[in-house]
């Protein structure tokens, strides 16, 4: 995808928040379909603080604790779940903008979220719907780079339990991020990417 348009309509989606409230975006991916890539220019050219990541606090604990990725998770990822909710908490209390970081994968789950931010903040979703073959080429560079490697067996069966998000779950907009960029409103009608 090509990052400035990606950029340009995230512009445009900020000009329609006419009362300025705090901005959430909730990121809607399976693994390695860019997400983390994607938050990192976010934050560096909209000056976005807070990232809500159980992939972060895995990591830093990791690091910190002489653990592999993979070893942190399993061992403490309802901590860190929960270490999330706490920072969500405060955000919301502050109403400072973020980035939810995570899969996001079915309407309740994102349902959830938004709803916890829904009155305060301007939250808008962003579907990230890379190619399989953009995927895989993701999951070959996680297995040589990081221990964040997931089989393709496991993403594919993530695909299977996702949902597209829908406006009515809550989002002012919703930013389909692919080979093509669109935004999603009340009536529009996209098919995701299939593995």
């Amino acid at each position: 995808y090509d990052y400035e348009i990606v950029k340009e309509n995230i512009e445009n989606i900020l000009e329609n928040n006419v009362h300025n409230k705090p901005v959430g975006f909730i990121m809607i991916g399976l693994p390695a379909s860019g997400k983390s890539t994607l938050i990192n220019k976010l934050q560096k050219d909209f000056g976005i603080k807070h990232v809500l990541s159980t992939d972060t606090l895995a990591e830093e604990y990791a690091e910190k604790n002489n653990l592999t990725y993979k070893a942190a998770i399993k061992t403490n990822f309802k901590e860190f779940k929960k270490e999330m909710q706490n920072k969500a908490s405060l955000i919301k209390i502050n109403k400072e903008d973020f980035i939810w970081d995570q899969v996001n994968s079915n309407k309740n789950i994102r349902e959830a979220k938004v709803r916890m931010f829904k009155n305060d903040f301007y939250v808008i979703g962003i579907l990230m719907n890379p190619t399989s073959e953009q995927i895989l080429n993701r999951m070959i560079d996680r297995k040589l780079y990081s221990d964040k490697d997931l089989s393709s067996a496991m993403i594919f069966e993530m695909s299977k339990l996702f949902s597209m998000p829908e406006i009515s779950e809550g989002f002012k907009e919703i930013l389909v991020v692919g080979e093509k960029i669109c935004k999603l409103s009340e009536n529009s009608n996209f098919k995701m990417n299939s593995l």
